[in-house]
This record gives structure tokens, C-alpha cells and sequence, in this order.
């Protein structure tokens, strides 16, 4: 049964993060973290628990991930994306795919403007 409570719950705190209708502020989704994270103590908590392994399945992970991504300003949403295209880099030149060669790029973000160049 906690099994199927949990499964509802991270599907509708999915859907909502992913097709919410209203427009939410940084801090409303850095909340919405936090409560998944609350969640995820509770259910692991009591005598009659979930293992976090049930607990933490793939739809999880991706909630996890985009309210990540909700929850973090321009500037350093910016900075992970480099970082995660430059760890890609990393895993190709360690693979067999290495003589595809390199690419470069510099991006700057206006802040004033809200442009990235």
C-alpha cells in the first residue's frame, strides 16, 4: 500500500512540475524540493518503511532533477550545463569515439539582457 502511495505521489508532483499551468518563482520549487526530500525521510522513517531503494526510482530521480533545474538561477543553470557538456566530452575521449576530434565554445551571459552569447 505504501508502495502505491508513493507512486501516485511522485507521478503527480511530476506531472505538475512538468506541465504545471501557473508560472512559479525559484523558492516555490526549491520548497517543492525540499517537501520531496521530507517525503522521501517519511516514508523511509517509520517501523513499517520503504528501502530507499523503492523509494528512489527513476521517476524520482527525474523530479529530483527538474525541480534541480527549477530551483536555480540563470547563472548557474548556465554553469551546469557547461559542466555536464564538458563531463560528455570527457566520457567520448575516454571511449572509442576519441578520434572525432574537440569542440570549443565560450558563451557569456548578459544578465541585464538575459542573453546568452
Amino acid at each position: 500500500l505504501l508502495e502505491l502511495i508513493w507512486a501516485v505521489l511522485i507521478d503527480q508532483i511530476l506531472s505538475e512540475v512538468e506541465h504545471g499551468t501557473s508560472p512559479r518563482t525559484i523558492s516555490s520549487y526549491a520548497r517543492l524540493l525540499k517537501a520531496v526530500e521530507l517525503l522521501v525521510e517519511y516514508f523511509n522513517n517509520d517501523e513499517q518503511c520503504l528501502p530507499k531503494e523503492i523509494l528512489k526510482t527513476d521517476k524520482y530521480r527525474l523530479v529530483k532533477k527538474l525541480l534541480k533545474y527549477q530551483s536555480t538561477d540563470t547563472q548557474l543553470l548556465i554553469k551546469m550545463y557547461y559542466q555536464e557538456k564538458l563531463q560528455e566530452q570527457e566520457r567520448a575521449n575516454n571511449s572509442s569515439q576519441a578520434d572525432l576530434g574537440k569542440l570549443y565554445c565560450r558563451a557569456y551571459y548578459h544578465s541585464k539582457e538575459g542573453t546568452l552569447y
